[in-house]
């Protein structure tokens, strides 16, 4: 995962040092939200830290802390990080916005027969983690990249599938960690699926 990013349910850290000895743990708002402050092992060094619950604004995440030193000296409040580090906070799934399904069947690309390939397009409304993982008519197949957040994923059918609308499954993830619902039907309207047909016909 990528520590520049969170989603619900992760927890943000921040890391910070005085210039000298505090009459008390600082106080530190994460998000809009009181976070908990514990000193570290290291001299004058403490940790704020905030598990996020969903009532966060997305965005990157903002924060202060604010602190005291022996004398009653209040420091300068701070509200970033010296080494220009952020966390930006992503609630929101990741959705496809195009999937369909077609055969290369030379007579009609909706239905396939054994040693036909049947291939999903799809496209992510974002950039995704890994590679989806996709299953066509029970198998699981590699999903390729094909240019900005698009992917194709193709499977060759044998005799071995069972007849009928071929069922495929895409699961994904974005780079936050936030999960795709299974997608398990074509988008494109009229929503269409591809019959598969292993039985000759007879006169």
């Amino acid at each position: 995962m990528n520590p520049a990013l969170a989603k619900v349910g992760n927890t943000i850290i921040i890391t910070f040092t005085s210039s000298e000895l505090l009459i008390a743990n600082p106080t530190a708002i994460i998000a809009g939200q009181p976070a908990n402050v514990a000193p570290t092992l290291n001299p004058n060094e403490y940790t704020a830290s905030y598990l996020t619950t969903g009532i966060e604004t997305e965005g990157i995440i903002p924060f202060t802390i604010d602190f005291i030193d022996l004398a009653g000296n209040a420091g300068t409040q701070v509200t970033a990080t010296t080494d220009l580090s952020s966390v930006t906070f992503d609630k929101t799934l990741p959705t496809l916005t195009s999937v369909s399904i077609a055969s290369n069947n030379i007579i009609n690309p909706l239905f396939a027969k054994v040693g036909d390939t049947v291939t999903l397009s799809f496209v992510a409304d974002e950039l995704l983690l890994n590679t989806p993982v996709v299953t066509i008519a029970g198998q699981s197949v590699i999903a390729t990249p094909a240019g900005g957040n698009a992917y194709t994923a193709s499977y060759i059918m044998t005799f071995g599938e069972p007849e009928g609308p071929i069922a495929f499954t895409i699961d994904f993830t974005d780079l936050a960690g936030n999960l795709g619902g299974t997608v398990i039907t074509d988008t494109i309207v009229p929503i269409t699926s591809v019959m598969f047909d292993k039985t000759a016909p007879s006169a």
